[in-house]
């Protein structure tokens, strides 16, 4: 059996669901939006990879 988040929806609701998805598939404009949508990549991530370049663990150096 499939875990779900609640109950079922009813007819209706599934049908208002599909006419909303349908509707926002036919807007180009936010289509694009979304497909070229990136997320913040978080703080601490850019300050490890300063640092890592900084000690000369960056991209391209060997461990020896």
């Amino acid at each position: 059996m499939e875990a779900r988040d609640g109950p079922a929806l009813s007819r209706r609701e599934q049908q208002a669901l599909t006419d909303i998805e349908r509707e926002l598939q036919q807007d180009e404009e936010l289509d694009q939006s979304l497909r070229t949508m990136r997320l913040p990549r978080p703080r601490w991530l850019r300050s490890l990879r300063r640092r890592s370049r900084r000690d000369g663990r960056g991209q391209g150096s060997s461990a020896r």
